[in-house]
């Protein structure tokens, strides 16, 4: 019974979010946004200037506290949430004419609901990566999130992994009925080793230069990658159809002075 309602949920939340979208224009190239539709992430061709990119971490460097950042267990993930209230350059970035246009594509409908998060990962023992560990941002809706990487990554330094096919629906089926995912969205490294294995599937490593702008339906099953070398920095823009879910509202009134 709670198979056949987790799909119900599932074919219930694409009708919402697909009819109305349907009706929004495409903001993104034919060959950009069919490629969005097709692997659940594009990275668009322009990136973000690197000067501004310089100018951000210089900013969330200085205004670190303990009173403003999220720091993980292992010492390896600093979050500053709601970083566009303490960074003017990210306040612009979130409210970009571009960002909000697809996110409109994506819900159909105009977004209000948003805000940016900034974070640095460092090499620690045992740190899981940006994000900790393998999860979905939601076990049943669908959510645009715009990435953007503030320093150059590549493979070893924490980069943005998504996992091929695990936004489509019928994927969602099948992972529903054979392995009785429903309200799921955190997942073990053994699990998602069975996974790839079982529906033929792959890890998608998203490496990129300084300002790399990555557009992605964090449906799919993602991690930032446990960093071995460097330092990474990177934002991320996150769009919600409805509300902003109620564990990010302790961040909210932090002081920005």
């Amino acid at each position: 019974m709670k198979k056949l309602l987790t799909i119900f949920k599932e074919l219930f939340e694409y009708l919402l979010r697909e009819i109305p979208s349907f009706f929004q224009p495409v903001v993104l190239e034919k060959k950009q946004y069919n490629g969005f539709k097709k692997n659940g992430y594009i990275i668009l061709d322009k990136k973000l200037d690197s000067v501004i990119c310089d100018k951000i971490i210089s900013s969330f460097e200085k205004c670190i506290s303990d009173n403003n950042t999220w720091v993980d267990d292992t010492k390896s993930d600093t979050r500053l949430f709601y970083a566009q209230k303490y960074i003017k350059e990210i306040d612009c970035i979130l409210n970009n004419n571009l960002y909000n246009s697809i996110s409109r594509k994506f819900y159909g409908k105009k977004i209000n609901q948003k805000f940016s998060l900034m974070n640095k990962v460092v090499p620690t023992e045992n740190n899981l990566g940006s994000g900790a560990g393998w999860h979905r941002d939601s076990p049943t809706s669908h959510q645009l999130k715009v990435l953007i990487y503030l320093s150059d990554v590549e493979k070893g330094n924490g980069q943005f992994q998504y996992i091929e096919n695990s936004f489509k629906k019928f994927d969602i089926f099948k992972t529903v009925l054979r392995y009785k995912w429903t309200d799921k969205y955190r997942f073990s490294e053994n699990e998602i080793s069975k996974y790839i294995k079982d529906f033929k599937t792959k890890i998608v490593d998203i490496t990129g230069e300084k300002g790399t702008i990555v557009i992605v339906d964090t449906k799919g099953i993602h991690r930032g990658a446990p960093i071995e070398f460097g330092k990474r920095y990177a934002m991320f823009n996150y769009y919600y159809k409805d509300k902003i879910p109620d564990h990010f509202k302790k961040f909210q009134n932090l002081n920005a002075n």
